[in-house]
């Protein structure tokens, strides 16, 4: 990735300059040959691609981790309350249950406070990069672009619409995975009380945290859902069609 996003603008120094041999280097304004200039070229490229979009990358590979074992660790508690039976969920299993879930509640509250301003800033981020790829392609439409030009820019919208997408996708599935564990917890209890006539015994399905402790966010402003991209889209495509009209 640090090799690519450089490579393309080497690449379209050498498609949007048809006789390279014979200009001067824009950055330091003296004669130089190709090689030296692509190699300027790579240097100023580097720096900027380890800030956008492989610093961003990174944070959002580290955040889908996170939160994809987020959703491992809560669809393992489904399956061992679905696997249990009806008369092996007592009490004290209930409790254990609810007991490891407030774990993974802690370490979601603990993923919140750590990426909530990240998460913020870099779909904002990917969110402008993709609004501006479609801005430039349609109210500069009479502008001819070399080929590596093109995969630059598709490059980068790629990049940022697969980012954005993650982020939703993978952060969404942890408010997925919590409502489908309070539902599969609340059906076994039911089988207990009906099947186990023991009036003494308190199911302590009450205690379940609710689903919104386990909604990520970015600043309390961005809620990440599934149906958030959907959302998403929708957005996009308003903002094509208003292109358009214009």
């Amino acid at each position: 990735m640090l090799v690519m996003f450089p490579l393309t603008e080497v690449l379209k120094l050498l498609a949007d300059k048809p006789d390279p041999m014979n200009r001067h280097c824009e950055t330091w304004k003296i004669e130089v040959n190709l090689h030296t200039e692509i190699i300027v070229t790579a240097i100023k490229a580097i720096p900027r691609a380890c800030i956008y979009p492989v610093w961003t990358n990174l944070v959002v590979m580290l955040y889908c981790l996170l939160c994809q074992d987020i959703c491992r660790r809560l669809k393992n508690l489904i399956n061992e309350v679905e696997n249990c039976s009806f008369k092996e969920f007592t009490v004290p299993k209930q409790a254990d249950i609810l007991k490891r879930k407030s774990k993974i509640v802690d370490f979601v509250n603990f993923v919140q406070i750590v990426f909530s301003t990240p998460s913020f800033l870099i779909s904002v981020a990917h969110f402008y990069a993709c609004i501006t790829v479609l801005g430039f392609f349609f109210v500069n439409n009479d502008i001819e672009l070399s080929y590596a030009s093109t995969f630059a820019i598709m490059l980068y919208s790629a990049n940022s619409m697969g980012g954005l997408t993650a982020c939703l996708w993978l952060a969404g599935g942890i408010p997925a995975a919590a409502d489908e564990l309070e539902k599969t917890f609340r059906r076994k209890v039911r089988q207990r009380q009906f099947f186990v006539k023991n009036a003494g015994e308190n199911c302590l399905y009450k205690d379940l945290t609710e689903k919104s402790e386990f909604v990520l966010s970015g600043c309390d402003i961005l809620h990440f859902h599934r149906s958030s991209i959907l959302a998403l889209i929708g957005t996009i495509l308003t903002y094509t069609i208003f292109l358009r009209s214009r």
